[in-house]
């Protein structure tokens, strides 16, 4: 698949499984489930969309497992609050940091894949600040409201960094498939 298709179908499914799997973050109450159900809930919709795209190995869920739950336990652990300088360091720790185990895997299906570990923790940050913008102007704060909002802009940064990311159709390379 081309680039220019990708923003129609990968983008949006891609967002979808972010959105989906962080909303859930916001249903789960037991400290089980926040720590270890929804960083693999997460890790296996990122999963079935790169693997329809690029042919992605299962071994994604396991690092985003890794990720993911080290992000819910630090937060468990600590009490971060939105927004606190606290809570952009362990972002940029824990998306940047260990996003190396997502790089790792992205180095065999994406060019650049270092750029992964930039744009995680970016996206990150950024949809947490945005999510402080708009509380109070059109939602009320809600832990329902902050992990869907944060899934969305999480989604869609990261998404169009993995479009760009995209191996282009030469032969030496892997394609998008279909």
């Amino acid at each position: 698949m081309n680039k220019r298709n990708a923003w129609f179908t990968f983008l949006p499914l891609w967002t979808l499984a972010n959105l989906a799997g962080w909303f859930w973050g916001s249903v789960f109450v037991f400290p089980l489930a926040a720590l270890i159900g929804v960083p693999l809930l997460i890790g296996l919709f990122q999963y079935l969309v790169l693997r329809k795209f690029i042919g992605i190995e299962s071994t994604w869920v396991w690092a985003s497992l890794l990720v993911y739950g080290s992000f819910s336990l630090i937060t468990v652990l600590t009490g971060m609050t939105i927004g606190s300088v606290w809570g952009m360091l362990v972002e940029i720790v824990t998306f940047g940091g260990l996003g190396i185990v997502q790089k790792k895997i992205l180095e065999f299906y994406t060019f650049h894949p270092g750029y992964w570990l930039l744009v995680s923790p970016v996206a990150a940050v950024a949809a947490n600040q945005i999510y402080i913008l708009m509380v109070g102007k059109f939602f009320q704060h809600s832990p329902t409201a902050f992990w869907t909002t944060f899934g969305l802009l999480y989604g869609i940064f990261t998404g169009i960094a993995l479009v760009y990311m995209e191996r282009s159709n030469t032969s030496d390379t892997l394609t998008w498939s279909s």
